[in-house]
C-alpha cells in the first residue's frame, strides 16, 4: 500500500503510479468493481512540544496536493477519486477537522470522511454495480465507533479549535 506515509519519501509521481498499480490489481481481481481512491488529507501544525516546522508542513501539503492530482489523473470509468474539500478553508487546512497533533482526524473530521466515502459508494456512478444500499446511519455509526476509540486517545473531548 502507498499513500500519506510515503509523502516525503517518494515523489508524488511514484506514489501516483503505485496507487494506480494497486487499483489495476484490484480491478484485475474483480473486473466489475468500481474502485474508490480517497484523496490524501492535509496536515497542519502540531500543538504539542516537538512539533514539525511550518516549512515542513507546507512542503508536505504541497506534495499531498500533487499526489491528489495524480489520483485525479487516474480517474476512469471504473476508478473514482473521493475528494474531501471541507478539509481546506481560505487559510489552508481546516484545523477543526484535524486533532491536536495535526495529523489524525477529529470527531468532525471522521464524520466528514465517512460522509464523503458513503456518498462516493452510493453515488449513481459507483452504484451502477451496487445492487442495494444499507441505511446511511449503519455505515457512519460503525466507522465512527471504531475511529472514536482510536482517536479518543489522541484528543478526548477535543473540538480541535
Amino acid at each position: 500500500m502507498t499513500g500519506a506515509n510515503d509523502i516525503g519519501r517518494k515523489s508524488p509521481g511514484n506514489i501516483g503510479r503505485a496507487i494506480g498499480s494497486l487499483c489495476r490489481h484490484v480491478r484485475d481481481l474483480s473486473p466489475i468493481a468500481t474502485v474508490l481512491v480517497s484523496h490524501v488529507l492535509p496536515r497542519c501544525e502540531n500543538r504539542f512540544d516537538g512539533s514539525l516546522t511550518q516549512d515542513f508542513i507546507c512542503r508536505w501539503n504541497r506534495d499531498e496536493e500533487a499526489v491528489n492530482q495524480e489520483i485525479e489523473a487516474l480517474s476512469c470509468s471504473w476508478l473514482q477519486p473521493v475528494r474531501h474539500p471541507r478539509f481546506y478553508d481560505l487559510h489552508g487546512p481546516n484545523r477543526r477537522l484535524l486533532s491536536r497533533d495535526g495529523l489524525h482526524l477529529s470527531f468532525d473530521g471522521t464524520e466528514e470522511v465517512c460522509r464523503n466515502m458513503y456518498d462516493a459508494v452510493y453515488s449513481p456512478r459507483a452504484s451502477e454495480a451496487t445492487p442495494s444500499s444499507p441505511e446511511r446511519h449503519c455505515i457512519n455509526t460503525s466507522l465512527l465507533e471504531i475511529n472514536q476509540k482510536r482517536v479518543g486517545r489522541v484528543c478526548p473531548n477535543d473540538t480541535c479549535l
